[in-house]
């Protein structure tokens, strides 16, 4: 989303300059209700996905943090596999629902197939906490990942992982 709104602010700032020049532009008044998000608030559980939540709730929370080449200072989307960390740099919501627990890895092939509790997530590429990239496939070999494993962690597993987290977003 912000790199979307940054290409169209780019697209469209000649005609902005144009409409002030000719002294065509009307200014209105803010409403107030926008909301944005200051650095010091995190989302909750400091972007860690919970796989119980809906495939489409995930896809959003992984748009609205994804931010492409550009920092992102209030937190990225994550997920914990075998006691580590990864950042979720790339993924698509497979349209097949699922008869799994949600966290249950499904596939290795393309990709890593997670269930939730509606469809299955495709997570396609991953970095590191530090942002160095890692391929699925060397993931897959590093931690010897099976299909059927599951990747639910406890709330304490959380609580630990969102304090080492916090020193990257």
């Amino acid at each position: 989303l912000n790199i979307r709104c940054h290409q169209l602010a780019e697209e469209t700032f000649p005609e902005l300059l144009t409409l002030l020049e000719n002294r065509e532009f009307k200014p209105i008044c803010s409403n107030n209700t926008a909301s944005y998000y200051k650095s010091y608030d995190k989302p909750l559980s400091n972007g860690f996905v919970d796989w119980r939540m809906t495939a489409e709730d995930i896809y959003r929370h992984y748009r609205g943090l994804n931010f492409g080449v550009y920092t992102n200072q209030i937190a990225t989307l994550k997920f914990i596999c075998k006691g580590h960390i990864f950042i979720i740099y790339d993924m698509i919501v497979e349209n097949s629902g699922s008869n799994y627990q949600p966290g249950t890895l499904l596939s290795l092939k393309d990709g890593m197939s997670i269930s939730t509790s509606t469809n299955s997530i495709l997570i396609k590429n991953i970095r590191l906490l530090n942002g160095i990239e890692i391929s699925i496939e060397e993931l897959v070999n590093t931690l010897q990942l099976q299909e059927g494993e599951s990747l639910v962690f406890s709330d304490e597993q959380l609580t630990e992982f969102i304090s080492i987290s916090k020193k990257y977003a």
